[in-house]
C-alpha cells in the first residue's frame, strides 16, 4: 500500500507539530537544547524628563532698586489729575524692607512690605524744610500717595505704584542708577 499525496501532507503536519511540542517542552532536538520561550520580565517604568521646553517661572516682582518719579496721578476734589514732577523725586527700595529718597525738597524714609503685587508703605517720616508752596504741596501729595500705596508692578524698567482709592492715585517711576 503506497502513500497518497494527502498522507504526506498529514505526516508533515504531524512532524512539525511534534517538533514544536518538543521545543515548547524543552526536549533536545537535533543535538540542541530547546528552550521554552522566555517570559518577559516586567521592567519598571521610570518617568523621563520632558524634552519639551517649558516657560521659565516668572520671578516674583520686586520694587527693589533706585527709581526716579516721572509722573504722579493724584485725586483732588474727587477728580484725578496728572502732575509731572517739579524737581527730582526719588525712591530707593532696599532688600531689607526700607524705602528712602527725596520728595523734591525733603529727604524721607520708611518701611515697606510686599506680598505678590501688594505693597504697603508704613512709618514714613521726612525732614521739615520748606521749599515754597508749589514744591511743598507736590511733596505732601507724593508722600500721601506713597503712604497709601496698595499695589505695584514692574515692567520694562518702570515701577508703577497704585492706591486703592476711587479713582486711584498712581506713581510712575523710571529705573535709575543708584
Amino acid at each position: 500500500m503506497g502513500m497518497k499525496p494527502g498522507d504526506i501532507l498529514i505526516w508533515g503536519v504531524v512532524a512539525v507539530a511534534l517538533v514544536a511540542c518538543g521545543v515548547a517542552l524543552g526536549y533536545t532536538i537535533w543535538g540542541q537544547q530547546a528552550t521554552a520561550p522566555a517570559t518577559p520580565t516586567p521592567v519598571p517604568m521610570t518617568p523621563v524628563a520632558s524634552t519639551v521646553p517649558t516657560a521659565e517661572p516668572t520671578p516674583p516682582q520686586s520694587p527693589v532698586g533706585s527709581w526716579l518719579l516721572t509722573s504722579m496721578t493724584g485725586v483732588k476734589d474727587g477728580s484725578s489729575f496728572v502732575q509731572m514732577p517739579s524737581g527730582e523725586i526719588t525712591a530707593i527700595f532696599t532688600t531689607d524692607g526700607k524705602v528712602q529718597g527725596s520728595g523734591g525738597c525733603n529727604s524721607y524714609g520708611g518701611n515697606y512690605a510686599t506680598s505678590g503685587p501688594s505693597i504697603a508703605v508704613t512709618g514714613l517720616a521726612s525732614t521739615l524744610m520748606s521749599c515754597g508752596n508749589v514744591l511743598d504741596t507736590q511733596e505732601r501729595a507724593y508722600l500721601a500717595i506713597l503712604g497709601a500705596s496698595s499695589t505695584f508692578e514692574t515692567s520694562g524698567g518702570m515701577l508703577t505704584i497704585r492706591t486703592n482709592q476711587t479713582p486711584p492715585s498712581k506713581l510712575v517711576f523710571q529705573a535709575r542708577a543708584p
